[in-house]
């Protein structure tokens, strides 16, 4: 899917696995690879496992989140603030930066249960790199790795 403000991944029914990003301004493609690589090898899940890469739409770290997720060969989805916020009281951490710039308490978690469909759940919370925080997602009938 081309970057933009977007609905579920479950749109058509199907399982995914998301990993949602919030990024600083000045984040590049390889560090939301890296950090994308990171939460997979946490959670014990194949990078090659990851549906797609969701996050905030802004036009400061559009262009490196949809680079990173052709690094990735994976989709991108970006979400506007409105979107993200149904998704808040699913998240599990809280970052005061995060609540102050969109008033949701994670978007890397909002935007990975997004991105995993009304039904979706977190499989790996919020970690934090120096420009950079992932969470990974999925849906109900996603098997996982």
């Amino acid at each position: 899917m081309a970057p933009g403000d977007a609905g579920d991944a479950m749109a058509g029914g199907e399982t995914v696995i998301a990993a949602g990003m919030g990024a600083r301004g000045c984040v590049t493609d390889a560090e939301i690879t890296f950090a994308v690589r990171d939460a997979c090898a946490r959670a014990r899940i194949d990078v090659a496992n990851i549906d797609v890469l969701a996050g905030l739409q802004r036009q400061e770290t559009d262009g490196a989140l949809s680079a990173a997720a052709g690094l990735l060969q994976t989709q991108v989805l970006l979400y506007h603030p409105d979107t993200l916020k149904l998704a808040g009281g699913r998240c599990v951490t809280q970052s005061g930066r995060s609540m102050r710039a969109t008033g949701v308490p994670s978007v890397a978690e909002a935007a990975a249960l997004c991105a995993a469909g009304p039904q979706g759940y977190l499989i790996l919370p919020r970690i934090a790199h120096p420009t950079v925080t992932v969470a990974l997602a999925q849906s109900p009938g996603a098997t996982r790795p």
